[in-house]
């Protein structure tokens, strides 16, 4: 993730990656050792109300701190439906530049430069790298497909609700595997759009007389998978649904000022995370102006602050209690550190 590609990285350590994964084997298995066992010294301790407003209370009031606007925000997306006669178009072409690398033998890289409407990967010629069998992010029936191939072979034609795909194997790895894709997306028209927003106008219509709620339409029209994994609510790239407003995107920050708690925004189109146009309706759940902590509008952080005291409290209480029991080498040029004494005073320790 840090250098972008296993291939930067073997680069530049001048190791492949299996060497480095076996030099740092016994490293990462302590460490998963050492959080396995951390939660479950762990896993029981919680936080009661009334623990939460004690440590509220115990921070001093020029300690508190200053939390900027937020918003909660949730969103009905419905990508519009594409008519049959340019579904068909779509089909056709892709069949048409699998034919032309398949059997006229056209380099798969150039025609997915000149034809592909996937913008994240036209320019490296379809290629994507390092895709695993387990998914990711890519939708299932693309990786399914992939994962039958053998190198360099050209899948058939594939529909996902991106549009139509063929892909090429480069290079499998087991369960890891480079492929180039050639993506064509059935065009939509004004006329899907119009009817995408008519059918959204409705949908809002009831939600404003309270005769369906927004989590039930998320569930029974959005389109967007990303926001239905959180119930609709938009999300950062952390999944946090509470966001800062001077972080939003320039459009959902321009709906701020004209939004209340429990309001629907007028159906409209915008373009997605994708780069693809599409409609939606915004919902405005909550919104804070810059404050200090408090526990009316804080709660949730707060609690977790507690809770991560608590814990740590729990963690040092059960080092204490191990520590005599323990043999434990302790580096001389830490021996005087005043968070190590602990340690050092078991009658088995060893400086």
């Amino acid at each position: 993730m840090q250098y972008g590609s296993k291939e930067k990285v073997e680069e530049l350590s001048g190791k492949t990656i299996y060497q480095l994964k076996e030099e740092n084997r016994e490293v990462t298995r302590d460490m998963i050792m050492s959080e396995r066992v951390q939660g479950t010294i762990l896993e029981s301790v919680k936080v009661t109300p009334a623990e939460v407003q004690k440590f509220y209370a115990n921070i001093p009031a020029d300690s508190l701190p200053f939390f900027p606007a937020t918003v909660e925000l949730g969103q009905i997306v419905m990508d519009p439906e594409v008519s049959p006669e340019l579904d068909t178009y779509a089909r056709r072409k892709i069949e048409e530049i699998r034919k032309e690398i398949v059997e006229g033998g056209a380099d798969f890289e150039i025609k997915a430069g000149i034809e592909s409407h996937d913008p994240g990967t036209r320019d490296e010629g379809g290629m994507m790298k390092g895709i695993s069998r387990k998914g990711g992010n890519l939708v299932t029936e693309f990786v399914v497909a992939a994962f039958k191939l053998q190198n360099g072979e050209v899948s058939p034609v594939i529909r996902t609700r991106f549009g139509y795909h063929i892909i090429q194997m480069v290079n499998r790895k087991g369960d890891e595997a480079d492929v180039r894709h050639i993506l064509i997306r059935p065009e939509r028209t004004s006329i899907d759009f119009e009817k995408a927003l008519t059918q959204l106008d409705s949908i809002r219509t009831e939600l404003v007389a309270g005769r369906l709620t927004f989590e039930t339409a998320v569930g029974k029209f959005s389109t967007d998978e990303m926001s239905n994994r959180t119930g609709g609510m938009i999300a950062d790239q952390q999944g946090n649904t509470t966001l800062e407003v001077e972080d939003l995107d320039p459009v959902l920050a321009l709906m701020i000022d004209t939004l209340k708690p429990g309001n629907y925004s007028r159906p409209m189109v915008f373009t997605n995370m994708r780069g693809e146009r599409s409609t939606r309706i915004v919902y405005m759940k909550s919104i804070t102006s810059p404050h200090k902590a408090n526990l009316n509008e804080d709660y949730s952080r707060i609690q977790f602050a507690a809770l991560q005291k608590k814990k740590g409290e729990r963690m040092q209480q059960w080092i204490r209690d191990k520590a005599p029991s323990y043999y434990i080498k302790i580096d001389p040029e830490y021996a005087q550190c005043p968070n190590l004494q602990v340690y050092s005073n078991g009658s088995s320790a060893k400086k």
